[in-house]
């Protein structure tokens, strides 16, 4: 009987890790499917890394990354998706943030911005389409 439980206790954590993962990968997946580049030596992309810095501790620490996605020549169907290292460094992001950035994002786990531990920043329609249902 011991043996039964100890099996259904190690499925149920092996699950759990599972279901805790990185979600970047599948949302890079999808995006490059549909045509985007990921592209982090842009200029729009060393903003974003300017942003990140900003945004470090004392010490000069992130929890997060930024990625930056285009499409076509100009890059005017782009998106940069901050990666945070977890669903709870993401949660604390947003529990510290500012009410502009809590009212942008709503309710995190309903809304489209938010995908595992990733958020979005673009004004394409099509990118924040493919970000969700990654």
């Amino acid at each position: 009987m011991k043996k039964i439980i100890s099996i259904i206790l190690v499925l149920c954590l092996c699950l759990s890790l599972t279901a805790c993962g990185n979600s970047f990968g599948s949302i890079q997946t999808a995006m490059e499917e549909d045509g985007y580049v990921l592209d982090n030596n842009s200029t729009l992309s060393k903003i974003a890394d300017k942003i990140a810095e900003e945004m470090a501790d004392e010490d000069g620490n992130t929890s997060f990354e930024t990625h930056f996605f285009q499409k076509g020549i100009l890059g005017v169907d782009s998106a940069i998706v901050v990666e945070f290292k977890n669903n709870k460094d993401l949660r604390e992001f947003i529990t510290n943030s500012s009410e502009t950035v809590k009212g942008f994002l709503k309710d995190a786990s309903e809304s489209d911005y938010v995908n595992g531990n990733c958020i979005i920043l673009t004004l394409s329609s099509n990118a924040s389409e493919i970000f969700k249902n990654a």
